[in-house]
């Protein structure tokens, strides 16, 4: 969501920044990551559904903003719009 004040923000960047802050890095010294994730997904609703069909292609499922945000599903919706 680039909704807020700075768009040019890096979260990841300033994510990496809190870690190292020495607070921070003290309770994380000697932690073993067990596993991670993340997931990117559009939101806005029906208005910023982009044009799905073009000529030589279309845009199904995530791409398309076809994904469900309560339930996280855009691979069902893909499968369903494809």
């Amino acid at each position: 969501d680039l909704n807020y004040k700075n768009p040019p923000l890096y979260p990841y960047m300033e994510f990496q920044r809190f870690k190292h802050h020495p607070k921070i890095a003290e309770l994380l010294k000697g932690g073993k990551r067990v596993a991670y994730g993340a997931r990117a997904v559009t939101k806005g609703g029906y208005q910023s559904i982009p044009q799905v069909a073009f000529p030589g292609g279309a845009l199904i499922g995530c791409s398309a903003g076809l994904v469900n945000l309560p339930r996280i599903k855009g691979n069902h919706n893909a499968m369903h719009s494809g």
